[in-house]
């Protein structure tokens, strides 16, 4: 009785999750979805089951939070 969250054929689902990081303010897992083209952030709560899309259009290799919850997203496409 799982969910599935990574897919190679479908948009609802991630497509080759690059970098992971747990935002423990919002007790959620935030995620750069390559492939996607997007940066997504997921409910820790194993009732929610879909993601909130935070940054689309974006090829991002990396992703970080710091002390304040502000989020740090590299675009390696934009060189940004």
């Amino acid at each position: 009785t799982g969910v599935v969250v990574i897919s190679y054929t479908d948009h609802d689902h991630l497509f080759l999750p690059i970098a992971v990081i747990i935002d423990e303010k919002t007790n959620s897992v935030i995620t750069s979805d390559f492939k996607n083209r997007r940066v997504m952030r997921w409910s820790r709560n194993s009732a929610q089951t879909s993601g909130q899309i935070l940054i689309s259009d974006i090829v991002s290799y990396s992703i970080a939070i710091d002390d304040e919850g502000t989020l740090y997203v590299s675009d390696c496409e934009r060189h940004e």
